[in-house]
């Protein structure tokens, strides 16, 4: 029976997960395109920042913090109720931004 070298196995693996990271950031870019063209249609001012972390909660902290954002909206809804009374957030991420976000930002 023929072995292939650990170093080969471990490029083959090394070339599956770039390739998987590359779909993933093609999606990501998809998805941010998409927002993008919504914000658009209702001429609502917007870009579009890319940024590669280990976490979604590390990742908008460290944006709020270096683009001094001063109003963060994450997960309210177009239904009149949620724009009456806006309850304390549900999500994890939510709580973890809000609990992280400097004084100057608003979540």
């Amino acid at each position: 029976m023929f072995m292939y070298p650990s170093s080969i196995i471990h490029h083959a693996r090394e070339m599956e997960v770039k390739a998987f990271l590359e779909w993933e950031r093609k999606e990501v870019v998809k998805m941010l395109d998409d927002c993008l063209e919504m914000c658009s249609l209702k001429q609502v001012p917007s870009e579009k920042i890319l940024i590669e972390k280990e976490s979604v909660t590390a990742g908008i902290s460290e944006l709020v913090s270096r683009l001094s954002i001063q109003t963060l909206v994450m997960g309210a809804g177009a239904n009149s109720r949620f724009l009456r009374s806006i309850a304390p957030p549900d999500s994890d991420t939510a709580n973890y931004v809000l609990n992280c976000a400097p004084d100057f930002c608003h979540v």
